[in-house]
């Protein structure tokens, strides 16, 4: 095969040499991209998908419904003050309600190489390899955004903000002076107060310094750098804090919503889709995203669709343009509010200059 030729018969190799990508030297910026939000999302999520062979087959018509009972009138009497009175037994009922899982992320990434552009140092292969890695991790850098827009969408009220001032968007206004590790005290109070169990936090800026001085104290040193660990802590530096307009924390329940992907294709090696483009379709696992399923860990994965497409040049050369397309879809959707519809299970909290 010449140099700058490629072939459906490349495709397996080209999909290991995108799983080389991430592990080996030749990083770039373009495939560093950082998504550290949906990571910390996907991976402490407690949902479990029971019918995953609905929910994760995109052409699945079915649709995928998650349901549970409540009983949201628990009233308790006291018998000395009111003793029992009647044979009669009467009381309240529970209910049964779904909520449905439904896409509601899909990202689009198209690429193509041209045969007439492979004859350099680098193969079509590497190329190819090159640009479905860093169409991927575009994809990613958009989930990860989409991921921070629906913490803030979905923050709740705080029960109790403990004298700190609550803007009209349910954003807790901390002194920035204040963000120091014991003010983590005042977290676990107000998560506690607001219905959080276990909660996790992913953060920008916020409670950085003191983590990254923390490893170099003395041993003898006075500091509560220790109650960082009162938190799993994630930080995602380079996108919370700009995406929300300020040094930004968000205290997150991993029980209280889910992240999944779905795939139109459920193979993935490729195969020919049969069509009059000679259209070669597969899904592709993700190098760095997975989402929890219980106790397991699930691959994100993204369909990919190859053609060999036939281009005239406008001074009548003829050239054959290898081209892709990468989709993602997949959902992030709030969990059941069972009697409360206001608690969300995310707080946020800025901070400000006093």
């Amino acid at each position: 095969m010449a140099a700058g030729d490629f072939s459906a018969s490349t495709l397996p190799d080209v999909i290991i040499k995108i799983n080389e990508m991430f592990s080996g030297v030749r990083h770039t910026p373009e495939l560093n991209q950082p998504i550290d939000t949906v990571k910390a999302l996907a991976e402490r999520q407690t949902v479990r998908f029971d019918k995953t062979d609905v929910l994760l087959d995109h052409m699945d018509c079915r649709g995928a419904k998650t349901v549970w009972l409540k009983s949201c009138t628990n009233d308790v009497v006291d018998a000395i003050a009111t003793p029992i009175a009647s044979c009669t037994i009467t009381g309240d009922e529970t209910e049964s309600t779904y909520l449905s899982l439904a896409n509601n992320l899909a990202y689009v990434a198209t690429f193509e190489v041209s045969e007439e552009d492979c004859a350099d140092a680098f193969s079509a292969s590497e190329k190819i390899s090159y640009l479905m890695a860093v169409k991927m991790a575009m994809i990613e850098k958009k989930i990860n955004d989409a991921a921070i827009a629906f913490l803030i969408a979905n923050n709740q009220a705080f029960a109790d903000d403990l004298d700190y001032t609550v803007d009209g968007s349910n954003v807790l206004q901390v002194p920035e002076a204040n963000i120091t590790p014991a003010f983590l005290a005042d977290v676990a109070i107000m998560a506690e107060l607001s219905n959080l169990y276990s909660p996790f936090i992913v953060t920008g800026k916020n409670f950085y310094t003191a983590k990254f001085l923390s490893e170099y104290r003395s041993a003898g040193s006075d500091h509560v750098d220790g109650a960082l660990g009162a938190f799993p802590i994630v930080w995602d530096v380079k996108n919370i804090d700009t995406t929300a307009g300020a040094d930004t924390t968000f205290v997150v329940d991993p029980s209280s919503y889910a992240f999944w992907s779905s795939n139109q294709y459920m193979n993935e090696s490729p195969v020919s889709r049969g069509d009059a483009q000679g259209t070669m379709i597969w899904k592709q696992r993700s190098a760095r995203l997975m989402y929890k399923n219980g106790s397991a860990l699930v691959p994100v994965y993204f369909d990919v669709e190859y053609q060999k497409v036939c281009q005239v040049a406008p001074a009548g050369t003829v050239t054959i343009n290898h081209a892709f397309r990468i989709v993602f879809r997949g959902g992030l959707q709030l969990g059941p509010q069972v009697c409360d519809s206001g608690d969300t299970g995310i707080l946020q909290i800025a901070a400000i200059t006093a």
